[in-house]
């Protein structure tokens, strides 16, 4: 038996049986603890590797665009083989694209649908898994995160003989990662931005990038040289004299550049 005594008074843990009523506490509960993300109901068919189709629960998404989550909700007594672990299979090896955007953008339409397209097409999303107890630990759950890099998160609801209710949140919480950038200036030479510290470029950066220039997605090429990275702009963009510009990165929105 799992309680908790706060401030005289002794309360029991809720086990739900409708999977339904705890989603609507677990969503309830995640946006009053993640202000910064929109947390909202996300069920469209995924195609995963094992070529079944399955449906998630609740999306996260960060609202500066830097992370985002496919959600899992279920309950202690669900069957961990039979039932969660083909589930997660298919959504860490799903494939997300402008439909879940869409999607997403209709749940919450303060969210800018250009990026929530780059954010479903480039950054593949953390998969989380809300359970209601962690006493899924002794059943081995533990194996979602080693075997399959899914995330647990536990929200337990505890019920006094008064009727009030207290929640108790612990395991994963999205955390967005650092926003990066690089400082760029115009090649004397060419039409083009270099930058001459090449170490603070992106390894994976090497023949074309897709950045956001005032809301408008356009390939770039590039160039690496000893000791400079230099960035060709695409047909038309005029690189200014004078001007020195910051392309920020990170794994939500892509690379955008911005004029200093």
């Amino acid at each position: 038996m799992n309680l908790l005594l706060r401030r005289g008074r002794l309360y029991e843990q809720v086990h739900y049986n409708s999977e339904v009523q705890f989603r609507a506490v677990a969503k309830s509960s995640l946006a009053r603890v993640l202000p910064d993300f929109s947390i909202l109901d996300f069920s469209p068919y995924v195609l995963g590797d094992d070529g079944r189709r399955r449906r998630p629960d609740l999306a996260i998404v960060h609202r500066q665009y830097r992370l985002w989550a496919v959600v899992e909700v279920e309950l202690e007594h669900h069957s961990l083989q039979h039932h969660v672990v083909p589930q997660i299979s298919t959504f860490c090896t799903g494939r997300y694209d402008e439909s879940h955007a869409a999607l997403i953008h209709d749940r919450d339409a303060s969210l800018d649908l250009n990026h929530l397209s780059n954010l479903t097409a480039y950054t593949p999303p953390v998969i989380v898994v809300i359970v209601n107890s962690r006493a899924v630990l002794r059943a081995g759950w533990r194996t979602l995160e080693s075997e399959y890099s899914a995330r647990l998160t536990f929200v337990e609801s505890f019920r006094s003989n008064h009727d009030d209710t207290i929640t108790r949140l612990s395991g994963y919480r999205p955390s967005p990662p650092p926003r990066r950038s690089i400082r760029l200036k115009k090649q004397q030479m060419m039409n083009a931005l270099v930058c001459t510290r090449p170490n603070e470029v992106p390894a994976q950066l090497t023949d074309e990038v897709k950045v956001l220039y005032e809301e408008q997605p356009r390939l770039w090429k590039i160039l690496r040289t000893g000791d400079t990275v230099l960035f060709l702009p695409p047909a038309g963009f005029m690189v200014k004299e004078g001007r020195n510009y910051e392309m920020r990165f990170d794994e939500g929105t892509g690379y955008e550049l911005r004029p200093l």
